[in-house]
């Protein structure tokens, strides 16, 4: 089996749908021989991709669609269409290629959640019922990657969805023992207004944590539009114990993972962020809004709940400032347990293979 990944953007500002759709390819391959393709629009340094064959591409009409499954040698017989996200060229091409006979899951990543459509609502809601839902609904599956976003699209589209929640890979070593002698909050995201960033900023000024030489507070992440704004409170607040640091990637993202204690994601919504995930994995406690689509942790007592403005953030910092070593410690191992039990990277492959020899195998829709 081989499998076509449709995604509309290499770039860093869109590394959670891309490393999502992706992670599990080099399990697909090594476990059940799937070989894992991306398509995407051209880009100057794309990241190369472990285990995956990468095509890009500077345009997307049907010639361009042909000559690559000629130069392929794809056939409807073996291969699957994976198409990531909405409103781009994944989503005319999986229609496209599935009017060819070829299978077709669809994955909006969040893209159709309640918030993000109420952004530039009157262009989103014009396009995705002209055209985008008429598109999608005609897709042999759609998953979903979180339980809220199960039901949403599920009330929109008007059919069953498949949920399979993203997941991440298991750690080769136990995580370390963190020093207590700083406590250390996180925030690692695209700097985008969804996300929060500028709320928590303001309340991380407005708490007790400000400027006191116990806390820090670092933001990594590349900037998708709020770095200027982020970038002048700081200097209007002249706060000292917050530092921005950019996107971090392999060594430095681990080594920022070890050292701290909470993670913040005040964000107003999301597909299901595998941040949280490699957050928890290495013991951080989440503050987090419901936007964020794991309600899992909320039931499971391993995240204190948040909204994405200032006095809600605040008063999840405040709290936080309450837990003795103790209390953290425990609450660390018990985040880094529940992750690794539920969303193993490789529990993940084997539920998508499952799903993609059922798409292979049986016609009709799912």
């Amino acid at each position: 089996m081989r499998i076509i990944n449709l995604i509309d953007n290499l770039s860093p500002v869109n590394f959670g749908i891309w490393n999502a759709a992706l992670a599990t390819a080099p399990m697909l391959i090594d476990r059940h021989n799937c070989k894992s393709y991306a398509w995407y629009p051209a880009l100057e340094d794309a990241p190369q991709l472990s285990q995956v064959e990468q095509r890009s591409f500077t345009a997307f009409g049907r010639t361009q669609l042909l000559e690559a499954l000629k130069q392929g040698d794809f056939s409807p017989a073996d291969t699957l269409i994976v198409s990531h996200g909405c409103w781009q060229f994944p989503t005319r091409w999986g229609h496209a290629l599935h009017k060819m006979g070829y299978k077709w899951l669809m994955v909006p990543h969040g893209m159709l959640e309640p918030w993000s459509m109420q952004q530039k609502r009157v262009k989103k809601l014009l396009y995705f019922h002209l055209i985008e839902k008429r598109l999608i609904i005609r897709a042999d599956a759609i998953r979903a990657v979180g339980t809220p976003e199960s039901k949403n699209l599920k009330k929109l589209l008007n059919r069953d969805l498949v949920l399979i929640p993203n997941g991440i890979p298991l750690i080769d070593t136990p995580v370390p023992h963190k020093d207590h002698t700083n406590i250390n909050y996180l925030f690692m995201a695209r700097l985008h207004h969804k996300k929060g960033v500028i709320p928590m900023v303001k309340a991380w000024i407005a708490s007790s944590l400000a400027n006191n030489s116990k806390y820090s507070l670092t933001i990594a992440g590349p900037d998708d539009g709020e770095l200027r704004e982020l970038t002048t409170v700081l200097k209007q607040h002249a706060v000292s114990n917050i530092r921005y640091t950019g996107a971090v990637y392999n060594n430095k993202k681990e080594e920022l993972l070890n050292n701290c204690h909470f993670y913040l994601l005040p964000s107003h919504s999301e597909g299901f962020p595998t941040s949280i995930l490699e957050a928890m994995q290495y013991g951080l406690i989440p503050l987090i809004t419901e936007g964020c689509n794991f309600p899992e942790a909320f039931d499971a007592g391993l995240a204190i709940k948040i909204t994405p403005y200032l006095s809600d953030i605040q008063s999840g910092l405040e709290q936080t400032t309450k837990l003795t070593f103790e209390q953290i410690n425990h609450w660390s191992s018990r985040a880094s347990n529940f992750v690794n039990k539920n969303y193993n990277l490789q529990v993940i492959a084997e539920q998508q293979y499952k799903l993609y020899s059922v798409l292979m195998d049986t016609p009709g829709v799912l």
